[in-house]
């Protein structure tokens, strides 16, 4: 019997734990590098509110979005495998939080999310809209978003809040094992 899974992406993490709010802040840089050889799919995002200290009524908006120029400064983020048999791909990935110079190229979709605290209720919606992902396919026969050899995207804050911490992960597949 063959392994339905031969044929799907290699699957890959990249997670950024803990990053505070800032305006204008880049809390997630990712890029397929230009020597990779490979093709990204970005396959999900998640961005999810780690906040537990005692905030109320304070909204963020964020841009996920396509990126230009070659990022300064930032702090590595772990880039992981769903498949502990699947090369790394730290090599040809740049992963990055907190990095500068970047240039927004494009907006491919505005997010706003509450950084208000968890509280231990059963009413608590946030806590599901934790689980949502935010990168969404025009059509359930679409492609994914692509990463050619070269291009980037990343994930800014821009509005004006200081308050609350945010936990960022994308999804990625590759076209190579």
């Amino acid at each position: 019997m063959s392994d339905p899974y031969l044929n799907l992406y290699a699957t890959y993490g990249a997670l950024v734990d803990n990053t505070a709010a800032a305006n204008a802040k880049y809390h997630a840089y990712l890029r397929n590098d230009v020597e990779s050889g490979r093709r990204l799919f970005l396959l999900g995002l998640k961005i999810i509110n780690v906040g537990i200290t005692a905030v109320t009524g304070v909204a963020a908006r964020f841009d996920f979005l396509r990126t230009t120029g070659n990022p300064t400064g930032g702090v590595a983020g772990q880039l992981f495998s769903f498949d502990s048999s699947t090369p790394s791909i730290t090599t040809g990935t740049t992963f990055l939080t907190n990095p500068t110079a970047l240039v927004d190229a494009q907006i491919l979709q505005p997010i706003v999310l509450s950084t208000d605290e968890h509280v231990a209720a059963a009413t608590n919606i946030q806590q599901l809209v934790n689980m949502i992902d935010y990168l969404k396919t025009p059509h359930a026969f679409a492609r994914p978003l692509v990463l050619n050899p070269g291009e980037a995207v990343a994930l800014k804050q821009v509005t004006n809040t200081v308050v609350g911490s945010f936990a960022v992960e994308f999804i990625l597949g590759t076209s190579q094992n």
